[in-house]
């Protein structure tokens, strides 16, 4: 009898190590994948491990990064911001327009570059809190919403510039996106604490535990006192606020505001998120998988182009990341189901 039991314990414990297991491998994919890919373009390119590409890879990473932050705080609550695109192009519009400039497109109010700045800011943050609004208290469909609020931003930023490019920019303006310390970008340091921040304030504070309980069970959330509206009109908000600071270090960047800045990122920032560990169905996931998510997409550009591969193959890879990042949240929900 003592023998049997002690199968079945066994048994069990070897099931739930399995199990314990492809949890951790599925929800940590990406970094392993990063790492495989690593040690393959390594081999087979020789000027992968330079310090110039390691770097060029690194910029490269920092504004789907900083996307991607708030995208992951959109699904972790069980919701998807498809405006991030728009939002961040339409923030660095108008915050350039209103800054002092030699460029014919202008606004003639001439504010100071801080003033400017802040001002973007506060336009994306406020676009963020009219799509949360509009989904929780008008209770609008989230996808419907949040592509409205896409095509309808991105228009008017298209109608705005009427093609035009508002350059150049302040100096004061630029230093985020095209200063550094050393070799080492500001872009890249503010994309590392923005990501050990969010970790801090997802795993050790109270909001970060609501957002997992909101994205997790919402009837659940709401009956142990969370107010489930504040939370994700807060995660909306934050999602517009980081579009904006990323439309501030790509201006800075290019030294020039245009709607032709990171077209098409969102499919990036979402394959990013997803294949990072961040479920669809929320409530799952962490901030640092999420960049594990981010520098493989940034991997996969880099090799691409190390080994001269026809950039019209871009775009099938991107939606082959894009199936790829489903495949693996369908994955990862059905293990959380059984």
């Amino acid at each position: 009898m003592n023998t049997n039991t002690e199968m079945r314990t066994g048994e069990s414990m070897a099931l739930n190590l399995y199990s314990s297991t492809n949890r951790f491998i599925l929800r940590n994919i990406a970094w392993f994948i990063v790492i495989l890919f690593v040690i393959v373009i390594s081999l087979v390119s020789e000027n992968f491990l330079t310090i110039p590409n390691i770097r060029s890879l690194l910029i490269q990473s920092t504004i789907l990064g900083i996307l991607v932050i708030g995208q992951a705080m959109c699904l972790m609550v069980g919701y998807m911001d498809i405006c991030v695109e728009s939002t961040m192009l339409f923030s660095l519009v108008f915050s350039t327009w209103l800054m002092v400039g030699t460029s014919v497109v202008r606004s003639g109010v001439d504010l100071p570059p801080m003033i400017s700045i802040l001002t973007g800011l506060a336009v994306g943050a406020m676009i963020g809190f009219i799509q949360g609004f509009l989904i929780v208290k008008v209770r609008m469909n989230a996808f419907v919403t949040t592509l409205a609020m896409y095509i309808t931003i991105g228009g008017l930023s298209v109608l705005w510039l009427k093609g035009g490019v508002i350059y150049p920019l302040a100096d004061s303006y630029r230093i985020l996106g095209s200063g550094e310390i050393g070799i080492i970008p500001f872009s890249v340091i503010l994309t590392l604490l923005l990501y050990m921040l969010f970790h801090f304030i997802l795993n050790y504070t109270s909001f970060g535990r609501s957002v997992y309980a909101v994205g997790g069970n919402p009837a659940a959330a709401r009956a142990s006192g969370i107010d489930n509206p504040r939370i994700i009109i807060s995660c909306f908000v934050i999602s517009g606020f980081l579009a904006a600071v990323a439309g501030w270090v790509i201006a800075g960047r290019m030294n020039s505001a245009s709607t032709l800045l990171s077209q098409g990122i969102v499919f990036n920032v979402f394959a990013a998120a997803v294949v990072g560990g961040i479920s669809l169905t929320g409530g799952v996931g962490n901030i640092m998988g999420a960049l594990g998510g981010v520098l493989l997409l940034a991997l996969i550009n880099n090799s691409l182009n190390l080994m001269n591969v026809d950039p019209y193959w871009v775009a099938v890879v991107r939606g082959l990341i894009i199936l790829l990042a489903i495949f693996i949240d369908s994955l990862r929900t059905r293990r959380v189901a059984s």
